[in-house]
């Protein structure tokens, strides 16, 4: 499993999981869990990037699973306008970052 990071708003322990749809962030708590039939119930996300709809079930013997769901990272002090970095400001801050880096050096 990845190593949690903390959130950059709030500072609880997130964790990055693989999806079908790409990386999620997602809360870094164990919960047991029980896979339900009908494909109804609560949406978790397996360590692995899996996608399962289950109940969960917090003090049960019926649970099939402990430790490998987790549940979405809402944080409430994230900005409602924030908008993530595109790949490309990120290449350009890095580019920056390492020029910034190199300058230095000829000192």
């Amino acid at each position: 499993m990845a190593n949690s990071v903390p959130c950059r708003w709030c500072g609880r322990p997130v964790i990055w999981v693989d999806s079908p749809t790409g990386r999620i962030p997602v809360e870094n708590e164990l919960v047991p869990y029980k896979r339900r039939a009908d494909g109804r119930g609560v949406t978790l996300y397996t360590a692995e990037g899996a996608r399962i709809q289950c109940d969960i079930l917090p003090d049960s013997r019926e649970r099939e699973r402990h430790g490998y769901a987790h549940r979405y990272h809402f944080c409430g002090r994230r900005p409602t306008n924030y908008k993530p970095p595109s790949k490309r400001e990120l290449e350009r801050e890095e580019y920056r970052a390492w020029r910034a880096e190199m300058a230095g050096a000829g000192d």
